[in-house]
């Protein structure tokens, strides 16, 4: 008898420890999920010795592909200035989070990791620029373009931009901007220029290393047009700004 009530017992506790496992199974997978942790960068935000233009609306620092805001600026009264566009872009970070996003599609993060500011600016004339973000210093780059550079996207260059008949890339304006600014990022860089400090505007401007790509052009094909006068003490002096009048001189 006592050996029946023995089994018995050793019976019920095998069930209830067997029901309790399997409770335990049951409410484990019924847990919530952990929360999503959501990365949020801290940024040392120093704006001495930027590189501002007048038309600059605000800029972004880019962590991860994604923007987050570094500087407002003031409007300033010059000419293509709106009022209208000034204040609707203050507030339109979605917007400019797809124009960057076309950016970063197209060139990969691992091909442009100096490029960590993003501006947006208001100028006809202007489509986008690419420029280091500090005067005396070619360790960060910024990428800035108009807010509208989206709506040219189904649009060639040639059609929507005479003056730039040239583009015979057939990609769209949008595409076209961005890799051209691209390339000039991949020219200016510190691996590709050192900065030349210019005596008149007391300022800096990157000047080509020897065995650049920049210096490599000059030789295949400025070097016919450029004295040695220019390529010693001009160039040096005046950096890259030499270029922007000089094909009017041939």
């Amino acid at each position: 008898m006592s050996t029946l009530i023995f089994s018995s017992c050793r019976w019920k506790s095998s069930f209830y420890s067997g029901f309790l496992f399997i409770l335990v199974i049951y409410l484990s997978g019924c847990k919530e999920p952990d929360a999503e942790i959501v990365e949020t960068p801290v940024f040392l935000s120093d704006t001495t010795g930027d590189r501002v233009g007048y038309s600059t609306i605000l800029t972004y620092q880019i962590y991860k592909d994604m923007l987050y805001p570094y500087q407002l600026y003031q409007p300033q009264q010059n000419p293509g200035f709106d009022p209208v566009i000034w204040n609707r872009e203050k507030q339109n970070k979605e917007t400019h989070q797809k124009i960057f996003r076309l950016f970063a599609d197209l060139i990969p993060a691992e091909s442009r990791s100096e490029i960590n500011y993003f501006s947006i600016i208001y100028q006809d004339n202007s489509f986008a620029s690419m420029s280091a973000q500090k005067d005396n210093s070619l360790a960060n780059f910024r990428l800035a373009t108009r807010p509208d550079l989206l709506s040219y996207l189904d649009s060639i260059p040639a059609f929507k931009a005479p003056k730039f008949r040239h583009n015979t890339l057939g990609y769209s304006l949008a595409v076209y901007t961005m890799i051209h600014e691209f390339g000039h990022y991949v020219t200016l860089n510190n691996r590709q220029s050192y900065l030349s400090y210019l005596i008149d505007d007391d300022s800096y401007s990157p000047y080509p290393k020897k065995g650049s790509i920049i210096d490599s052009i000059l030789t295949s094909y400025w070097k016919p047009y450029l004295t040695d006068d220019i390529v010693e003490n001009c160039l040096p002096k005046n950096g890259n700004v030499y270029f922007v009048s000089l094909p009017n001189r041939l």
